[in-house]
């Protein structure tokens, strides 16, 4: 019985693609630390697709921070659904150094 809603727009199913991704707080995230645009604008309908595209297309060092960022990213969902904290994108460019 675990509503699966997206707590941020609550228009669509909760999908880590979408919480991760699509999303336009995570895309904002992603797109102020410097994930290249075409990573972004893929549709992918599974994860771990998404994921592997990542890992061809950056250097290891440029793997590591994205996933230091989408550990970030799903820190701030977490935040915002049990804390009501929100946190501005920014604030994660503050965090790492630009370059994924």
């Amino acid at each position: 019985n675990f509503n699966k809603v997206w707590p941020w727009c609550g228009e669509k199913e909760e999908t880590l693609i979408h919480a991760l991704k699509d999303y336009p707080k995570p895309r904002a995230i992603l797109t102020v630390c410097g994930l290249d645009n075409r990573l972004l604008e893929g549709d992918y309908s599974c994860y771990i697709d998404w994921i592997k595209d990542i890992m061809r297309a950056l250097d290891m060092k440029a793997v590591a921070d994205f996933f230091t960022t989408l550990w970030n990213s799903w820190n701030n969902r977490n935040n915002f659904i049990f804390r009501g904290q929100d946190e501005d994108a920014r604030t994660f460019e503050r965090e790492l150094k630009p370059g994924i």
